[in-house]
């Protein structure tokens, strides 16, 4: 590594925190407590299988992001069994440290979370927002993210959202499509010219201003959100649909690429074959994302990649 490239590491001209959204679909108190709800269509427990992705996620980060300041865990009364609580760099957050409007809770909707990220205790300003089965794939630089003036850099091989709305089978099993449309038609309402971004699953950087600034011009649409206990009609998906667009077209963000990889696969020999794909480091932000409907075994593939334990794990390095 040349110097130049480790003071960029070292020191970044402004912190930058990582947050996950986080939830352990095995645990049995967790299940009791969904089962005690009416759950919707696009709402199959197979969402929430862990596999441990959240430890090679951390592990990722660790060892290819190693500027980033703090990493906060967003569940619901959650602990991963394996993670060092007191280690100063990593801090759990529960829903109840960041809802305006505790009656919501419990909550099992991604996107009802989304909308309270930016009132996590001790955010820095800029921060970047990632699900367990996104990873960090090679060496990355906060400018990867960030401009140096504090901009966001949208980007992660984003391409425009065709008018006729069409999304791969995984976002409508999902049930992330009408969240996604009612972005799009409230962009479109405030900003008649706003090209809007085809939705890319990755880690991505935002800002809390950013966030607050949303929560201002649709303060009905946050609340709509956060009362939903399950993704459906009346979400709005910050992640997929709006933010992104939204600092493009206030200059708040630019539009720049990454190199990135989504992977989806079917079968365990597809596993097989990502595995030969990502060992070869050409990404630098990975998904890993399993949407069949059994299940693959993944731990496999995410141990190989990221063999070495991190100083979040227990017992890590001793």
């Amino acid at each position: 590594m040349n110097n130049e490239l480790s003071d960029r590491i070292q020191n970044p001209s402004f912190p930058v925190d990582l947050v996950y959204t986080w939830v352990d679909g095995s645990d049995g108190e967790w299940m009791a407590k969904r089962s005690q709800y009416e759950s919707q269509p696009h709402n199959r427990l197979i969402r929430w299988k862990n596999q441990q992705e959240l430890r090679y996620s951390l592990r990722s980060a660790f060892w290819h992001a190693p500027w980033v300041r703090r990493i906060f865990i967003v569940t619901d009364k959650q602990v991963p069994t394996w993670l060092d609580r007191n280690h100063p760099q990593v801090c759990i957050v529960d829903h109840r440290e960041i809802f305006c409007w505790l009656e919501d809770l419990p909550t099992f909707n991604s996107h009802a979370i989304e909308c309270h990220l930016h009132r996590i205790p001790g955010l820095s300003e800029h921060f970047l927002y990632a699900n367990d089965d996104t990873f960090f794939g090679c060496q990355s630089i906060p400018e990867d993210f960030f401009t140096p003036d504090g901009r966001i850099v949208v980007g992660a091989g984003m391409s425009r959202l065709p008018k006729h709305l069409q999304f791969p089978a995984s976002f409508v099993s999902g049930g992330v499509v009408p969240a996604i449309s009612r972005a799009v038609q409230l962009l479109a309402e405030a900003f008649p010219d706003c090209e809007h971004l085809y939705p890319v699953h990755q880690i991505k950087p935002y800002t809390r201003e950013l966030f607050q600034y949303a929560e201002a011009r649709w303060p009905q649409v946050f609340r709509e959100c956060s009362r939903n206990r399950f993704r459906g009609e009346g979400d709005v998906s910050l992640n997929f649909g709006l933010l992104h667009p939204l600092a493009l077209k206030t200059g708040r963000g630019v539009l720049s690429r990454i190199r990135e990889g989504f992977f989806s696969p079917s079968t365990q020999a597809a596993v097989l074959a990502c595995c030969e794909v990502l060992k070869e480091r050409e990404y630098k932000l990975i998904c890993i994302n399993d949407d069949s409907e059994d299940g693959l075994e993944l731990e496999g593939l995410l141990s190989s990649l990221w063999p070495i334990p991190c100083p979040f794990e227990i017992g890590a390095g001793k």
